[in-house]
C-alpha cells in the first residue's frame, strides 16, 4: 500500500511469478522525488530494486531479462519507452514514438516490442537495440490496445476507429502476401519504404 500523495500506474509480474514490477505516481502537485519504478519480491514484500524513472506504465519481457516502461511527453509531442535491466536498473535502450503511447506489447521470444498510440500506428523494435524494425498503418485514429499471438507469428491492433487488424510479424509472411496480392512487382524503393529491404528479395 502506498503513502498519501502517491498511486500505482501500473503492475507487471515477471515470467516466474516472484517478481512484480510496479510504476509509482504522485497525485496533485508534482514531486520530482515521487515517480519510480519498483521491483518487489511479493512473497517477502521487499522491493529488490528501485529505478528511478517517471513512468506511467511498466511491462516486464516474457524472458524476465528486461522491463518496458512508457512516459508521454506533455502536450501531445510523442512518448518515451525505455527499456532497462531488472537485475542491476541500467537502462538498456530508449524508443520515441510519435505520440502518447497507449500500449506496449513484447513478442513471447522476448525480442520484439510493439507500441501503440496516438499516431494511429503500429511500430515494432527490436527490444536490444531500440531500433526501429517496421511502422504499420491503416488504422484511423488512436490505436489503443496491442497483443502478439502465442506463437509470435501474428499481432493483433486495435483502434479507436472500431477495427482490430492482424498483422503478420515475419518478414517473410510479408514478401508471401505481397507477392499473392500484387499485381506487379514492388520497385526497389517500395521494398526499402514496406520490407525495410533493398533491393527487393
Amino acid at each position: 500500500r502506498e503513502e498519501p500523495g502517491v498511486r500505482f500506474g501500473s503492475v507487471s509480474f515477471g515470467p516466474d511469478g516472484r517478481l512484480l514490477a510496479t510504476s509509482r505516481l504522485p497525485v496533485g502537485r508534482a514531486d520530482p522525488n515521487v515517480p519510480r519504478v519498483d521491483i518487489w519480491d511479493w512473497e517477502r514484500g521487499e522491493v529488490v530494486r528501485t529505478i528511478d524513472a517517471p513512468a506511467q506504465r511498466v511491462f516486464f519481457a516474457p524472458t524476465g531479462d528486461r522491463i518496458a516502461t512508457t512516459t508521454n511527453v506533455p502536450a501531445g509531442d510523442g512518448a518515451i519507452v525505455d527499456m532497462w535491466d531488472p537485475a542491476t536498473g541500467h537502462r538498456m535502450a530508449t524508443l520515441a514514438h510519435a505520440g502518447g503511447v497507449s500500449d506496449v506489447a513484447f513478442a513471447p521470444d522476448g525480442a520484439t516490442l510493439a507500441t501503440v498510440g496516438s499516431d494511429a500506428t503500429v511500430r515494432l523494435w527490436d527490444a536490444e537495440t531500440g531500433l526501429q524494425i517496421s511502422a504499420l498503418t491503416g488504422h484511423r485514429g488512436l490505436v489503443s490496445s496491442v497483443a502478439f499471438s502465442p506463437d509470435g507469428s501474428e499481432l493483433a491492433s486495435v483502434g479507436v476507429d472500431g477495427t482490430v487488424r492482424l498483422w503478420a510479424v515475419d518478414l517473410d509472411d510479408h514478401i508471401e502476401i505481397a507477392r499473392d496480392e500484387l499485381t506487379r512487382t514492388l520497385t526497389d524503393e517500395e521494398c526499402q519504404q514496406y520490407l525495410h529491404r533493398s533491393p527487393c528479395p
